[in-house]
Order: structure tokens, then C-alpha cells, then sequence
């Protein structure tokens, strides 16, 4: 138990440090990587024009150079870490692309989650034939090839749709990692709970350290934003390790906050698109409460004590079950 005890302090240790080098790096070599304020949130956010998009970048480096140097690449590992990537590189993409319009506006919405969803598919193939992911529900797990389509379907609209959903959180000073760092903690106790030595356990560590030292940066005022790069990586990184835990109806409890984001935002654009009306005075949600007065700090605070019940909840619930 020491020995699991110092494995995991000297994780934190060397992906927080090596994230916060890279932070420092990134912020002053890839500031070019500039956020661009939406014409309908200028009023409240033209102070955040020209804001390095690098966060993820860094702490999303940070986990990958610690995993590739510490961690054993078994298959797990090595799927999740492979998804992330993609994901990430398409974040990154959309970044890129937004550095050139006016309206920060990158890769459209229609390209974006045609990517995704085939993303998505690559990798739902992949961890179905290597065995190494369960959505949770045995019925799907029947033999016979319809099965296997709709399992497969399905686990690219789970990814597909975190995301979008982690992606469309990312709108206020250190609102996405607030949101996230319970979701990790539940995670990391339910890895504690499956198997204390699993390379698993180390993986989620370093990811959550390095968000630690991306929050040091990114609380508000914010120095630099996670941008796309690590708002997709970061959800898919949670939810392929809760897929190869076997435990992704807890993590949709525990992500509710996000989910709340993401209905917010499609309820307004299928409103707008097919009635003329809004809902919601703008969406996703958060900017709504902004809207209405409250401060960036409390609107965090509030999101992220929300995300804490709702992982208490997962956990109790995991307990459970697992009785």
C-alpha cells in the first residue's frame, strides 16, 4: 500500500511540474494561438480577445509524455491515450481555423460532428475488437452482427456527444476544469475500488494533476484557455476511461452538469432554427446566468459544486451496485 501510495504521489508530482513548464512554454512560444470573441458575447468577453487558446495543448502533452516515460502502454492505456489524440488533433484544427475569421467561428458545426462521429467510429471498432470497452449495458453485448452495428453506433454517439458537450462548457475562467476535477476523483476512487496497481489509476493522476496546474493558469483572470485541443481531449479522455472501466452509466450521472450544457444549447438552436424564438436569453446556460448578472467566480463555484453532488451521487450509486 506505500509502495501504490508513492507511485501515485510521485505521478502528480512530475505531470503537474511538467505541465506547468509546458504552460510557461506554450504562453510565451504559441501565443499566435489567439481565442476569437463571438459577436454575441463581445459585450461581456471583449476583454478575453486575443487570449492564447494553449491550455490544452500543455496539459494534454504533460499526460502524454509522462505515460509514454512511466506508465506501462498495455492495451488500455494505450487506446485511451490513442483516442484522446484524435480528438485533440481535431480540437486543435478548430483552434487553428478560428485564428483566421472574425467571428470565432472555426471547422463548421456540420463538418465538426461528421469528424467526430467518424472519430468516434474508429475508435468504438477498435476498443469492440480489442475487448477493452463496455458501455454498461449487457443486452448489447448479444451475439449476432445487428448487435454489433448498434454497439458500435452507439459508442460513437457517446463520444461524440462528450465532446460536444465538454466543448460547449469551455466558456468561462476555469469552468470546464472545475466541472471535470470531481468527475476525476470519482474515477480515480472507482480505479482504486477495480484494481489498486492498474496503469489506469496512473493515467487518470496525471491527467488530473496536469488540469491542476492548467487551472493555476486558466482561474480566473484567465492567462490562456484550454481551447478545443483540450476541451475534446479532456472529454474523451473521461469517457473512454469510463468505458474501459465498465462504468459509463455512472459517469452520465456524474457528468449531468455537462449534459445540462449541451441540452441548453440544443434546445436554443432548434428553437431558433424551427420556431424564430429563443429559450434561453444565450446558450449554453452559463452564459445565460452570466446574461442575468453573475459573476464568472460564482457561476464556477455553482457549476462546480453541482458536478461534485452529482459525482457523490455516481459514486453512491457505483457502491451500490457493487455491493
Amino acid at each position: 500500500m506505500r509502495k501504490t501510495i508513492e507511485i501515485i504521489v510521485f505521478t502528480a508530482i512530475i505531470s503537474y511540474g511538467l505541465a506547468f513548464v509546458l504552460s510557461l512554454f506554450c504562453i510565451k512560444y504559441l501565443k499566435g494561438i489567439q481565442s476569437r470573441i463571438k459577436p454575441e458575447l463581445f459585450d461581456v468577453h471583449s476583454h478575453k480577445e486575443g487570449t492564447p487558446n494553449v491550455g490544452g495543448i500543455a496539459f494534454l502533452s504533460s499526460t502524454f509524455i509522462f505515460s509514454l516515460i512511466f506508465i506501462p502502454l498495455n492495451k488500455n492505456v494505450s487506446f485511451i491515450l490513442f483516442s484522446t489524440a484524435l480528438f485533440a488533433l481535431l480540437g486543435f484544427i478548430d483552434d487553428i481555423v478560428k485564428i483566421k475569421t472574425k467571428n470565432g467561428d472555426g471547422v463548421s458545426s456540420k463538418l465538426k460532428l461528421f469528424m467526430q462521429f467518424s472519430f468516434g467510429l474508429i475508435i468504438a471498432i477498435l476498443g469492440d475488437h480489442l475487448l477493452i470497452i463496455n458501455l454498461g449495458w449487457s443486452f448489447l453485448y448479444s451475439e449476432g452482427v445487428l448487435f454489433t452495428i448498434i454497439r458500435i453506433v452507439l459508442i460513437a454517439f457517446v463520444l461524440a456527444y462528450f465532446a460536444n458537450a465538454f466543448n460547449i462548457t469551455d466558456g468561462l475562467d476555469g469552468l470546464l476544469a472545475s466541472i471535470s476535477l470531481p468527475i476525476f476523483v470519482l474515477i480515480f476512487l472507482i480505479g482504486l475500488n477495480i484494481s489498486v496497481n492498474s496503469p489506469i489509476i496512473l493515467l487518470s493522476i496525471s491527467m488530473l494533476s496536469s488540469l491542476f496546474a492548467f487551472f493555476h493558469f486558466n482561474k480566473h483572470p484567465a492567462i490562456y484557455f484550454m481551447g478545443d485541443c483540450g476541451s475534446m481531449g479532456l472529454g474523451v479522455f473521461l469517457t473512454t476511461t469510463a468505458m474501459v472501466l465498465n462504468i459509463v452509466p455512472v459517469f452520465l450521472i456524474a457528468s449531468l452538469v455537462l449534459s445540462v450544457e449541451l441540452f441548453t444549447s440544443l434546445i436554443q438552436i432548434i428553437s431558433i432554427n424551427k420556431f424564430h424564438k429563443k429559450v434561453f436569453l444565450i446558450a449554453p446556460i452559463h452564459h445565460a446566468f452570466q446574461e442575468k448578472g453573475m459573476n464568472e467566480e460564482s457561476i464556477v463555484a455553482q457549476f462546480a459544486r453541482y458536478s461534485t453532488i452529482c459525482s457523490i451521487i455516481a459514486f453512491f450509486v457505483y457502491s451500490a451496485i457493487n455491493r
